[in-house]
């Protein structure tokens, strides 16, 4: 017996997954040449290799891992690219106008349209930073840890639970690629510290997860209180972001492929 991250009662821990499992599962849906291998990218070593590896630990107790199942995961995932022109949550925007257009996206305000199910979104988000801030999972991962902070991370831990409301101060715009041929991408939590605030950022197939915390951000704070919203839909293209060239960058020249990535490379 141990303590649950979560609720913080003793129970028998399951083995919890710091990005769902089925998000793997959606990733090789995307990508059915690969099998079973995918390509893992590790920043802090600069190398790439084929593998199946997955980042989990003993962690939650068998009742918060169906919470998160529950609240957020199960609809999300269900979601996001999946391949072969699979992506609801994108035909959903492309069927809806625009709240606001910045930047040649087109933002969507979710308290009009309740066929986005915010409340789901809004829950797998603060899932995956708080688990990843709070959970130890590894040397790997340590840049994360506590990324969040005492105040917001109970904040977060106790509105997961259902304890509490969304904390004030925290902003999310989920952006969804409308290319024609999208990157499907499973990447980790990092965070950014800015002037005022703290910037939140992780990929699953097709969707970007950008969470602003704090409550000194220009332009932020004004927006989301105008509109009466916490969390955006912004449908944008990935290949035209400034994100892509950042990412083009990273892979292209700070990667070593490692092992049979690189025997495949080579062929």
């Amino acid at each position: 017996m141990s303590k649950c991250g979560l609720c913080k009662k003793d129970a028998e821990l399951k083995i919890s997954h710091l990005m769902p499992k089925s998000l793997y599962r959606a990733l090789r849906d995307a990508f059915p040449e690969s099998g079973r291998d995918l390509v893992f990218l590790n920043k802090q070593t600069g190398n790439a290799i084929f593998t199946d590896h997955q980042v989990k630990i003993p962690f939650l107790c068998f009742s918060c891992e169906q919470r998160f199942n529950k609240y957020g995961e199960n609809h999300v995932v269900r979601e996001c690219h999946r391949g072969d022109g699979k992506f609801i949550l994108l035909n959903k925007l492309k069927s809806l106008n625009a709240s606001i257009i910045h930047n040649g996206e087109k933002w969507i305000n979710p308290a009009h349209h309740q066929i986005l199910h915010p409340d789901q979104y809004l829950y797998f988000a603060a899932s995956i930073i708080w688990r990843a801030s709070t959970g130890n999972w590894g040397d790997e991962y340590s840049s994360y840890k506590e990324a969040l902070g005492d105040k917001y991370q109970e904040q977060i831990r106790t509105f997961l639970l259902g304890e509490t409301v969304f904390p004030k101060d925290v902003y999310i715009a989920i952006y969804v690629d409308n290319d024609r041929d999208i990157f499907p991408v499973i990447s980790f939590p990092t965070v950014t510290k800015k002037d005022g605030y703290h910037h939140h950022i992780f990929y699953i197939p097709g969707i970007k997860f950008s969470i602003i915390i704090g409550g000194k951000v220009e332009g932020v704070n004004e927006l989301y209180a105008k509109c009466n919203s916490r969390l955006f839909f912004v449908e944008y293209s990935f290949s035209k972001h400034k994100d892509y060239k950042l990412f083009h960058r990273e892979t292209k020249y700070g990667v070593t492929a490692k092992g049979r990535l690189a025997n495949s490379i080579k062929k």
